[in-house]
Protein backbone atom coordinates (compact mmCIF):
# COMPACT_ATOMS: atom_id res chain seq x y z
CA UNK A 1 0.00 0.00 0.00
CA UNK A 2 1.72 3.59 -0.69
CA UNK A 3 2.20 6.18 1.07
CA UNK A 4 0.23 9.00 -0.70
CA UNK A 5 2.56 12.01 1.06
CA UNK A 6 5.35 10.12 -1.08
CA UNK A 7 4.03 11.65 -4.48
CA UNK A 8 4.43 15.04 -4.88
CA UNK A 9 1.98 17.15 -7.74
CA UNK A 10 -1.35 17.05 -8.53
CA UNK A 11 -3.68 15.23 -11.35
CA UNK A 12 -6.81 17.58 -12.90
CA UNK A 13 -10.00 16.62 -10.65
CA UNK A 14 -11.66 14.96 -13.30
CA UNK A 15 -9.65 12.10 -13.25
CA UNK A 16 -10.53 10.40 -9.78
CA UNK A 17 -14.38 11.44 -10.34
CA UNK A 18 -13.87 9.53 -13.80
CA UNK A 19 -12.26 6.48 -12.18
CA UNK A 20 -14.84 6.62 -9.13
CA UNK A 21 -17.46 6.81 -11.86
CA UNK A 22 -15.80 3.13 -13.75
CA UNK A 23 -15.68 1.70 -10.50
CA UNK A 24 -19.71 2.15 -9.77
CA UNK A 25 -20.32 1.57 -13.27
CA UNK A 26 -18.21 -1.46 -13.39
CA UNK A 27 -18.66 -2.90 -10.36
CA UNK A 28 -21.61 -1.02 -9.15
CA UNK A 29 -22.58 0.60 -5.62
CA UNK A 30 -21.11 -2.92 -4.06
CA UNK A 31 -17.71 -2.24 -5.24
CA UNK A 32 -17.99 1.73 -5.11
CA UNK A 33 -18.60 1.66 -1.52
CA UNK A 34 -15.69 -0.92 -1.45
CA UNK A 35 -13.60 1.55 -2.47
CA UNK A 36 -15.08 4.60 -0.20
CA UNK A 37 -14.44 2.48 2.84
CA UNK A 38 -10.80 1.25 1.64
CA UNK A 39 -9.68 5.08 1.28
CA UNK A 40 -11.43 5.91 4.88
CA UNK A 41 -9.34 2.48 5.83
CA UNK A 42 -6.19 4.66 5.05
CA UNK A 43 -7.25 8.05 6.73
CA UNK A 44 -8.31 9.38 3.15
CA UNK A 45 -11.68 11.02 2.92
CA UNK A 46 -13.15 11.65 -0.45
CA UNK A 47 -13.46 15.51 -0.10
CA UNK A 48 -10.90 15.98 -2.66
CA UNK A 49 -13.60 14.73 -5.11
CA UNK A 50 -15.58 18.08 -4.12
CA UNK A 51 -12.71 20.45 -4.08
CA UNK A 52 -11.05 22.17 -7.21
CA UNK A 53 -9.70 21.93 -10.14
CA UNK A 54 -6.55 19.75 -8.45
CA UNK A 55 -6.11 16.44 -6.80
CA UNK A 56 -3.29 15.45 -4.98
CA UNK A 57 -1.50 12.78 -6.93
CA UNK A 58 -0.95 10.60 -4.12
CA UNK A 59 -4.74 10.27 -3.40
CA UNK A 60 -5.01 9.63 -6.92
CA UNK A 61 -3.19 6.56 -6.59
CA UNK A 62 -4.86 5.39 -3.53
CA UNK A 63 -8.06 5.37 -5.34
CA UNK A 64 -6.92 3.72 -8.23
CA UNK A 65 -5.16 1.25 -6.18
CA UNK A 66 -8.52 0.64 -4.10
CA UNK A 67 -10.47 0.17 -7.65
CA UNK A 68 -8.09 -2.35 -8.46
CA UNK A 69 -8.47 -4.11 -5.58
CA UNK A 70 -12.57 -4.24 -6.11
CA UNK A 71 -12.03 -4.63 -9.81
CA UNK A 72 -8.92 -6.71 -10.42
CA UNK A 73 -5.67 -5.94 -11.84
CA UNK A 74 -7.41 -6.19 -15.39
CA UNK A 75 -9.43 -3.45 -15.06
CA UNK A 76 -6.54 -0.90 -15.13
CA UNK A 77 -6.54 -0.63 -18.58
CA UNK A 78 -9.96 -0.28 -18.95
CA UNK A 79 -10.54 2.49 -16.44
CA UNK A 80 -8.19 4.27 -18.14
CA UNK A 81 -9.89 3.53 -21.57
CA UNK A 82 -13.18 5.27 -19.56
CA UNK A 83 -11.37 8.21 -18.78
CA UNK A 84 -10.22 8.93 -22.48
CA UNK A 85 -14.10 8.14 -23.38
CA UNK A 86 -15.54 10.33 -20.85
CA UNK A 87 -13.23 13.12 -19.99
CA UNK A 88 -15.35 15.61 -22.23
CA UNK A 89 -17.81 15.66 -19.34
CA UNK A 90 -15.28 17.50 -16.66
CA UNK A 91 -13.06 19.09 -19.76
CA UNK A 92 -15.04 21.66 -21.27
CA UNK A 93 -14.50 22.20 -25.06
CA UNK A 94 -12.90 18.84 -25.33
CA UNK A 95 -14.93 16.99 -27.38
CA UNK A 96 -14.80 19.65 -29.81
CA UNK A 97 -11.42 19.46 -30.30
CA UNK A 98 -11.25 15.67 -30.25
CA UNK A 99 -13.46 15.87 -33.17
CA UNK A 100 -10.85 17.37 -35.52
CA UNK A 101 -7.66 16.65 -34.16
CA UNK A 102 -5.96 13.42 -36.10
CA UNK A 103 -4.13 10.66 -34.22
CA UNK A 104 -0.59 11.72 -34.86
CA UNK A 105 -1.93 15.48 -33.90
CA UNK A 106 -2.86 14.29 -30.48
CA UNK A 107 0.50 12.72 -30.09
CA UNK A 108 2.64 15.57 -31.37
CA UNK A 109 0.46 18.03 -28.88
CA UNK A 110 0.66 15.46 -25.93
CA UNK A 111 3.36 17.53 -23.69
CA UNK A 112 0.87 20.57 -23.79
CA UNK A 113 -2.04 18.97 -23.27
CA UNK A 114 -0.43 17.26 -20.35
CA UNK A 115 0.08 20.50 -18.44
CA UNK A 116 -4.23 20.16 -18.61
CA UNK A 117 -4.12 16.81 -16.50
CA UNK A 118 -0.99 16.68 -14.40
CA UNK A 119 1.03 19.64 -12.74
CA UNK A 120 4.27 17.71 -12.33
CA UNK A 121 6.53 15.31 -14.97
CA UNK A 122 7.54 16.06 -18.18
CA UNK A 123 6.15 14.35 -21.53
CA UNK A 124 8.02 14.15 -25.05
CA UNK A 125 6.27 12.74 -28.03
CA UNK A 126 7.10 11.35 -31.74
CA UNK A 127 4.53 10.74 -34.62
CA UNK A 128 4.41 9.83 -37.41
CA UNK A 129 1.43 8.85 -39.56
CA UNK A 130 0.24 5.37 -38.41
CA UNK A 131 2.52 4.98 -35.22
CA UNK A 132 3.63 7.54 -32.22
CA UNK A 133 5.87 7.74 -28.79
CA UNK A 134 5.31 9.26 -25.64
CA UNK A 135 7.62 9.10 -22.88
CA UNK A 136 6.89 10.30 -19.79
CA UNK A 137 9.58 11.31 -16.99
CA UNK A 138 10.13 13.28 -13.97
CA UNK A 139 7.72 11.79 -11.45
CA UNK A 140 7.64 8.73 -9.13
CA UNK A 141 6.10 6.07 -10.66
CA UNK A 142 3.04 3.84 -9.65
CA UNK A 143 1.98 0.63 -11.05
CA UNK A 144 -1.64 1.83 -11.27
CA UNK A 145 -0.73 4.96 -13.05
CA UNK A 146 1.51 3.38 -15.79
CA UNK A 147 -1.58 0.47 -15.76
CA UNK A 148 -4.49 3.65 -16.88
CA UNK A 149 -2.04 5.93 -19.12
CA UNK A 150 -1.83 2.94 -21.47
CA UNK A 151 -5.78 2.55 -21.76
CA UNK A 152 -6.34 6.69 -21.36
CA UNK A 153 -3.90 7.05 -24.59
CA UNK A 154 -5.23 3.82 -26.45
CA UNK A 155 -8.54 5.33 -25.56
CA UNK A 156 -7.93 9.28 -26.94
CA UNK A 157 -6.55 7.54 -29.89
CA UNK A 158 -9.20 5.70 -31.16
CA UNK A 159 -11.88 8.81 -29.90
CA UNK A 160 -9.34 10.77 -32.21
CA UNK A 161 -10.13 8.27 -35.37
CA UNK A 162 -7.26 5.86 -34.86
CA UNK A 163 -8.14 2.42 -36.16
CA UNK A 164 -6.42 -1.07 -35.19
CA UNK A 165 -5.15 0.84 -32.40
CA UNK A 166 -2.53 -0.84 -30.29
CA UNK A 167 -0.79 0.88 -27.38
CA UNK A 168 2.65 -1.03 -25.39
CA UNK A 169 4.04 -0.06 -22.38
CA UNK A 170 7.67 -0.55 -24.10
CA UNK A 171 9.52 1.02 -21.07
CA UNK A 172 8.85 2.06 -17.04
CA UNK A 173 10.54 3.65 -14.55
CA UNK A 174 9.51 0.96 -12.03
CA UNK A 175 12.11 -1.53 -14.06
CA UNK A 176 14.46 1.20 -13.77
CA UNK A 177 14.47 3.03 -17.20
CA UNK A 178 14.85 6.82 -17.44
CA UNK A 179 11.44 7.22 -18.51
CA UNK A 180 7.88 5.34 -19.17
CA UNK A 181 7.36 4.84 -22.50
CA UNK A 182 4.07 4.30 -24.97
CA UNK A 183 4.34 3.34 -28.13
CA UNK A 184 1.33 3.27 -30.43
CA UNK A 185 0.33 2.32 -33.81
CA UNK A 186 -2.68 2.31 -35.28
CA UNK A 187 -4.23 2.75 -39.23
Amino acid sequence: MLDPAAYSGHVASAAPRLALDFARERGGEEVARRVADGMFERGLDLTPLGRGEWTPFGWHLALVEEIEKGLGEDALWDLGMHNARNAHRFVPGLAAVLSFVKPARLIQSAPMVWRTYADFGAIDSTASRGGGRLSLSGFRPHEAFCGTLGGFFAGLLTRVGAHACAVEHTECMLRSAKACVFTGTWT
